[in-house]
């Protein structure tokens, strides 16, 4: 019976988990132990948790290492790329640098010598003279006179006539009329030369009549293009280092003038009238009118007048008919530099003989 109820009870423990019996404790739990047990239980938990904390940082900091060593390695390679295109941009403006500093220099030598050349001093077109001989002046005297007056470097050739006398009153003249005139009368000619970098204006009989104030220029001479107009006839000193372009559109290299003599009707004072054949320009929009044009199809602006006849006379001041006392002269084509504006009148008694 006793057997019976041992199985029993061993049977419902097992069922009820509680097989096989714990053992006996030695000794009995107190507070005091079930305490710190607690504590050190969750001094564990801590423990374990800053273990997972720490192993945490470290991976964020080893992944924010490698994020700053990609940002690193990518800013370089950009600034490296932008190092090197600024490199090539320099290298590149540096020589369109040079490029424009020798055009500059190109353009500066040319503006120079066109300065040189075309400048209304070199060509006369601007320089006037005024003279006052009363009969007892000769060719030579004349001639320096204006030239020196008119501040130009000149050479007088030996061969001029110092037998004839002339009686000059101008005032304000331009100078290339004023040698006109005095060479015409004594049967002599005057260019511009360039002689050792200098222009210079000679006057002599090896220089033909009809090439007066044609221009020398030593470096021109051999431009087929110009031909014989400058060539280089008495080989003067040339310029070194110089190269020459002709502009075509600034400047004239022919142009016919008419010329002819007036003869006053009243003192008998002969004047010598100039006068160009050009077309008027339009005054708004600087456009050439040509023949037949009323007014300019750009802006409508009616064609200037054409510049009428003389009314008084310039030596005596009494009313006159111009037309009535004018001997018309042969047309001459003759070479000028500058702008083609220019138009210059000159009035002078006709030189008496001594």
């Amino acid at each position: 019976m006793k057997r019976v109820v041992f199985i029993a009870a061993a049977a419902a423990a097992l069922l009820l988990g509680g097989w096989p019996p714990a053992p006996a404790r030695a000794h009995a739990e107190t507070p005091r132990t079930i305490l710190y047990t607690e504590r050190a239980g969750a001094a564990a938990s801590l423990e374990a948790k800053v273990v997972r904390a720490a192993a945490e940082v470290a991976a964020l900091e080893a992944r924010a290492a490698r994020s700053a060593a990609e940002r690193d390695k990518k800013t370089a390679e950009r600034d490296r790329k932008a190092s090197e295109e600024a490199k090539v941009r320099l290298r590149e403006r540096r020589t369109e640098l040079s490029a424009l500093r020798a055009r500059a220099a190109e353009v500066g030598k040319m503006n120079r010598l066109s300065a040189r050349l075309y400048s209304p001093r070199w060509a006369g077109g601007d320089v006037r003279v005024s003279l006052d001989f009363g009969g007892g002046a000769t060719v030579r005297d004349a001639l320096k006179a204006a030239l020196d007056q008119a501040k130009q470097e000149y050479v007088l050739d030996d061969d001029l006539p110092g037998d004839r006398n002339v009686t000059l009153k101008v005032q304000n003249a331009r100078l290339e009329t004023v040698l006109d005139l005095l060479t015409q009368t004594a049967g002599v000619g005057w260019r511009r030369e360039v002689r050792d970098g200098k222009t210079v204006i000679r006057v002599g009989k090896s220089i033909p009549a009809g090439q007066s104030g044609l221009a020398e220029v030593p470096v021109l001479g051999n431009l087929p293009i110009v031909g014989d107009l400058f060539r280089n006839r008495d080989n003067p000193a040339k310029l070194p280092d110089v190269s020459v372009s002709l502009p075509y559109t600034s400047y004239v290299l022919s142009r016919t003038e008419q010329r002819s003599t007036f003869t006053c009707p009243h003192c008998k004072g002969q004047t010598t009238v100039v006068r160009r054949n050009q077309q008027p320009k339009c005054p708004t929009c600087t456009r050439m009118f040509e023949p037949g044009w009323k007014f300019c199809p750009a802006d409508g602006t009616k064609r200037p007048p054409t510049p009428g006849a003389w009314r008084f006379c310039p030596m005596c001041g009494k009313t006159v008919r111009m037309e009535q006392g004018l001997v018309p002269a042969p047309q001459e084509n003759i070479v000028t530099f500058g702008d083609t504006r220019t138009k210059f009148s000159i009035s002078t008694p006709a030189p008496h003989a001594p």
